[in-house]
């Protein structure tokens, strides 16, 4: 009898050991990784994400963490490398909310966790969703946008969910102009498009009307990328142009800018060039910067920037994922089901100033947002004596046309980076009189190189 006790104390005894080992928590960590993107705000991350944990705790999910990354310099850089490195080795934060790099103005900062997003979703790191998709019990998952949604699938499925995306456009008054959005017209098709040439030339030329003041004055934003369509296939690693394609795109480029600024384009009126985001909606887009004689009452053309592969481009501003390696995937799941909640995304200002914002070039994934059935009603609202933002009726139906054009998505990353930064040198050397076809070949051997490391 005493010695079957000995065995006994002995077997609890390594158990106890064991367990003493193992971790006591079962934590749910929530990476939110927006605010490297914002240079700086009088609106906190921290209150936002609070916001957003009273939602997580009121739906039962318990023991959850929000972390966040520092913001920029040596502090981001080294906790960065550090999380690089709990990944690889099948740790780290279950879930991740990331808006991505250089969605401010194309202020791109090269510290983001992941470089080139769709590289990231090719890597196995990530969790499938999509039967987590089909047993959702918050978000409105039938009512989001499939051309959007499946920029976040790989051969496994889908890995990454897209929370905001835009694409850039011109506007003109209807009854000045009119055009019905293609997937069919090309980049080329606008360029000799006679009654196009223009628009092609304000929206390719990378010059702009400052949309930050009332001067009138013109800044310089590149959106080559849009015009260059599908950047590359991340599978096989390989880039989806040559690079006479790029130098040919630039050609055009520099020519339009050239053409606007001899024929004095921005001096025409009623006209602007917008992201079709948060920042254009019928009560608040002609607040905020230069309309150019056009008014919120007015009913509008929407005139996309076409690709050379034919539709419409747009970029994803933030997206979601959960860890492949996640001891909770229903719970992980369930943060995004809830962040994507309908009322959470017209209300929120999660969504409002970090995943829309804060520049509000991104536009929601649900199809019906910023119609007046789905306003958008953000904390502090007080831009109209009604409450939320809302397209009328003609004009959200415009901007659902230009939608409906879409072909081709991005992830803004490494490589918009990489090209706007092109473009810029180019515009450069162009204003001393130089060549720009070596800068051209050196950043199209960059892109090559960066696609397939």
């Amino acid at each position: 009898m005493k010695k079957m006790i000995s065995v006994v104390l002995i077997v609890l005894m390594i158990i106890g050991v064991f367990s003493g080992c193992a971790p006591k928590t079962n934590t749910l960590r929530v990476l939110v990784d927006m605010e490297y993107q914002v240079v700086q705000t009088d609106y906190a991350l921290s209150r936002a994400v609070a916001d957003f944990e009273g939602a997580v705790e009121r739906a039962g999910i318990e023991d959850v963490e929000f972390e966040f990354l520092p913001k920029e310099g040596v502090e981001r850089e080294t906790a960065v490398d550090r999380l690089r490195t709990e990944i690889m080795s099948g740790k780290g934060p279950d879930v991740f909310l990331i808006r991505c790099d250089g969605t401010l103005a194309n202020y791109y900062t090269g510290t983001a966790i992941f470089q080139i997003p769709e590289k990231a979703m090719e890597s196995g790191l990530f969790l499938p969703l999509d039967e987590y998709i089909e047993n959702a019990q918050h978000a409105e998952w039938d009512r989001f946008l499939p051309q959007i949604m499946e920029a976040g699938k790989t051969e496994e499925g889908q890995v990454f969910i897209p929370l905001s995306y835009t694409t850039r456009a011109a506007l003109y008054r209807k009854s000045d102009f009119e055009h019905t959005p293609s997937k069919e017209m090309s980049w080329q098709d606008m360029l000799q498009d006679a009654e196009l040439h223009d628009t092609a030339a304000v929206l390719g030329d990378g010059a702009e009307l400052d949309i930050n003041g009332l001067d009138g004055s013109i800044g310089i934003i590149f959106h080559t990328d849009f015009i260059l369509g599908d950047l590359a296939d991340y599978k096989n690693e390989e880039l989806m142009f040559t690079e006479e394609e790029l130098l040919q795109r630039v050609n055009e480029c520099v020519a339009l800018y050239d053409y606007t600024l001899t024929e004095k384009l921005f001096e025409k009126p009623d006209w602007a060039e917008r992201y079709l985001g948060k920042e254009f909606n019928a009560n608040n887009c002609f607040i905020r910067g230069v309309a150019n004689g056009l008014t919120s009452q007015d009913t509008l053309t929407m005139v996309p920037l076409y690709s050379d592969d034919g539709g419409t481009t747009a970029q994803i501003m933030a997206y979601a994922a959960v860890n492949r390696n996640t001891r909770r995937p229903e719970d992980a799941f369930a943060i995004i089901d809830l962040l994507l909640r309908t009322k959470y995304q017209q209300s929120s200002l999660m969504f409002d100033f970090w995943i829309f914002g804060p520049s509000q070039m991104g536009a929601s994934i649900h199809d019906g947002l910023m119609s007046k059935e789905y306003k958008l009603d953000p904390p502090g609202s007080r831009q109209t004596p009604e409450t939320g933002w809302w397209m009328t009726e003609e004009n959200f139906s415009a901007f659902c046309d230009v939608r409906d054009s879409i072909t081709n998505v991005q992830y803004y990353g490494a490589l918009n980076g990489v090209l706007h930064d092109m473009m810029l040198e180019c515009y450069i050397a162009v204003s001393e009189g130089e060549d720009y076809t070596e800068i051209v070949s050196r950043t199209y051997n960059t892109m090559k190189q960066m696609v397939s490391e």
